[in-house]
C-alpha cells in the first residue's frame, strides 16, 4: 500500500489556476471559473503560487517547481499571459540543492522577501528578492574556474581590458582558487583592472551568482565537459567561450544559445562579450534558448539515449 501511495504521488502532476471572480464571489459561493496554467513541460509541475506582480498583460507568480530530474522542489518565477494563461517565461530563482516549497512573500520597507519552506531544516528560510536577478540586465559578467594554466586566464585578462575600454561600467566577477591565484592578481594589476575584474573565493551559493550575472565567459585552453557551462545555461545565462578542445562546442550551439569564438583569440572573445552587452534582446534570446537546449543533458534525456543504445546492441547481437 505504501509503495502504491508513493508511486501515485510521484505520478501526480499538480498545476496552478487563476480564478475569474472576486472575494465576494468566493464568500457567497458563486460558481467560479478556473483558468489553468498552460505549458508544454512534461518533466515538472507547479504548485503553491504567490502573486508577485500583475500588469495589464501579465501575471507574475512565485511557485514551487517540482523538477523530475532532480526529484525535489525549487522556487521559480513564472510570467503568465493574462489573456490566454499561457506560460511565457520560467526562471529558477532559488535552488539550494535541497527541497524548497511554498514560497511565501513578505513585503518590507527595504524590499520583498521570499520565505520558502526548507526540506533540510524543516523550517523557513528567508531570501531577499532581487528584481534584477532574472532580467539579464545586471552589468555583470561571470567566470567560474580554477586558477591554473588550463583556464587561460592571461587571455581573459587581455580580453577584459578590451571590454573595459568600451564598457567601463561592467564588472567581471571571477570565482575560483588554485596555484596561479597570485599570478592572475598580478596580470590584473598590470593592466589596471583591479576595480572591474574582481576575484572571489569559491562560494556554496554559486547558483545565485549565475542568476545575478548577464553573461558567462570561458577562456580555457582545453576542457573535458565543463559543468560550469551547463550550470550557467540551466540558469538562463548566455555563454561566450573559446572554441577549445573539446567541451564547449558540444554544449554551446553557436549563434543560437551562446557564442563560440576563435581559439585563444582574446580580441574575438572581447568582441563576443561586447556584442551581448550591446544587444540586450539577443542576450535574452540566447539565455531563454540556453535554458531549453540544456534539457538534452537532463537525466531523462541521457537515460533515454542509453536505453536506445543498449536496445540497438541487443538487436544486433540477437541470434
Amino acid at each position: 500500500m505504501i509503495c502504491k501511495i508513493t508511486e501515485y504521488i510521484k505520478a501526480t502532476k499538480y498545476n496552478i489556476g487563476f480564478v475569474d471572480g472576486n472575494v465576494r464571489d468566493i464568500v457567497t459561493g458563486k460558481p467560479l471559473k478556473v483558468n489553468w496554467l498552460k505549458h508544454s513541460y512534461k518533466d515538472r509541475w507547479f504548485a503553491d503560487p504567490f502573486i508577485l506582480d500583475v500588469t495589464d498583460d501579465e501575471v507574475i507568480v512565485l511557485v514551487e517547481e517540482w523538477y523530475d530530474p532532480i526529484q525535489r522542489g525549487r522556487i521559480s518565477k513564472l510570467v503568465v499571459d493574462k489573456r490566454t494563461f499561457q506560460l511565457k517565461h520560467l526562471r529558477v530563482m532559488i535552488d539550494e540543492g535541497f527541497h524548497l516549497s511554498f514560497p511565501a512573500i513578505t513585503r518590507k520597507s527595504d524590499g520583498i522577501y521570499i520565505q520558502p519552506e526548507c526540506g533540510k531544516t524543516r523550517g523557513l528560510v528567508e531570501y531577499k528578492y532581487n528584481a534584477q536577478q532574472d532580467t539579464l540586465e545586471n552589468k555583470q559578467v561571470l567566470m567560474v574556474a580554477r586558477y591554473n594554466d588550463a583556464k587561460g586566464y592571461e587571455y581573459m585578462v587581455e580580453a577584459w581590458q578590451s571590454v573595459h575600454e568600451r564598457y567601463p561600467d561592467w564588472t567581471l566577477n571571477v570565482y575560483g582558487s588554485g596555484e596561479l591565484h597570485d599570478d592572475v592578481i598580478r596580470w590584473i594589476q598590470e593592466r589596471h583592472l583591479s576595480g572591474c575584474m574582481i576575484l572571489h573565493e569559491p562560494v556554496d551559493n554559486i547558483m545565485e551568482k549565475y542568476l545575478e550575472s548577464s553573461i558567462f565567459v570561458m577562456s580555457s585552453r582545453y576542457e573535458a565537459f565543463p559543468m560550469v557551462l551547463l550550470e550557467a545555461m540551466a540558469c538562463g545565462v548566455p555563454c561566450v567561450s573559446f572554441d577549445c578542445p573539446y567541451g564547449p562546442r558540444n554544449i554551446i550551439r553557436n549563434g543560437e544559445d551562446g557564442l563560440l569564438v576563435e581559439y585563444l583569440n582574446s580580441q574575438a572573445l572581447a568582441d563576443a562579450v561586447c556584442r551581448l552587452i550591446e544587444d540586450v534582446p539577443l542576450r535574452k534570446q540566447f539565455g531563454a534558448t540556453a535554458r531549453q537546449n540544456i534539457q538534452r543533458f537532463s537525466r531523462d534525456a541521457v537515460m533515454h539515449q542509453w536505453d536506445e543504445l543498449f536496445n540497438t546492441l541487443m538487436k544486433q547481437h540477437r541470434p
